[in-house]
């Protein structure tokens, strides 16, 4: 059987995130895309479920048209959850299309067609296709959107919200959190010079009350930053759970990606988880 790996990749890494536009990050997607399909040649073992984050250009429209506490009947969200998905879309399909350019197997699953929430919690998700996309050797892509929500009308389904149901429902042994700084630190190393790395915690222990407190991103997102990747993994079923390390890294240095994917250690914070 094989072992499987679950890798979100964050706006910060893709894209600029404080830009209002579209810009991503080609020459780096480019060298990721060649180091994860490396690795993959060298390991026929091992599966990976790809998730990505919105990028600037969402996480700005998503603010400017206030759809964090969902969208309603109110035109004006309802226009701007649009535009946000269509934004979305297009950043999927361009890292698609890095990707292929790059020979990496990979196929987008849309998000918005397999997940459904109730107040801005997921309450279906249809891993049918993403199953059969293992299946049939491609990597599927899942990525943060807005869809359909019972009581909101419309909300946004963060990236970071499917990371543990994915773990899972999959079985995957480890989830790797590429961002744009090397792991959790004592204080936001974007603010503050007298900070030290985390090397090593539990999962326990980032909830418990002697832990540092948790920020969210230095940047602007609506989704809750580092504590809202970190949160999404508290409620994991135990019984059910399989899952041994959760490790958050540097994305912006492609080389990271081939040593994870073949068990190697590099420097970033390692979680775990039982």
């Amino acid at each position: 059987m094989k072992k499987l790996y679950v890798l979100k990749i964050g706006g910060s890494v893709l894209t600029n995130k404080n830009s209002e536009k579209l810009y991503l990050y080609k020459k780096r997607i480019s060298k990721i895309a060649q180091h994860i399909k490396t690795s993959l040649d060298k390991n026929n073992n091992l599966q990976l479920i790809i998730i990505h984050g919105g990028g600037g250009i969402a996480h700005h429209l998503a603010h400017k048209y206030s759809l964090q506490n969902g969208v309603g009947t109110d035109k004006n969200k309802l226009y701007g959850a649009a535009l946000t998905r269509l934004a979305i879309q297009k950043l999927n399909t361009r890292v698609f299309n890095i990707f292929l350019e790059n020979k990496l197997p990979t196929l987008p699953v849309h998000t918005s067609a397999i997940i459904t929430q109730t107040n801005k919690k997921i309450s279906t998700f249809d891993t049918h296709i993403i199953s059969e996309t293992l299946n049939n050797n491609y990597i599927p892509i899942v990525y943060g959107d807005i869809v359909f929500d019972s009581v909101c009308g419309m909300s946004i389904a963060s990236g970071d919200m499917s990371i543990a149901y994915l773990a899972q429902h999959f079985n995957a042994e480890k989830v790797f959190l590429a961002t744009d700084v090397q792991g959790i630190f004592t204080k936001d190393p974007y603010k503050y010079s007298d900070v030290k790395l985390i090397k090593k915690v539990t999962l326990s222990d980032v909830f418990s009350k002697k832990f540092i407190k948790l920020s969210g991103s230095h940047n602007v997102d609506v989704t809750g930053g580092l504590k809202g990747k970190l949160y999404s993994f508290k409620k994991l079923n135990s019984s059910k759970n399989s899952l041994k390390q959760i490790v958050i890294f540097d994305g912006t240095n492609p080389e990271n990606y081939t040593k994870l994917l073949s068990d190697k250690q590099i420097t970033a914070t390692y979680i775990k988880v039982k």
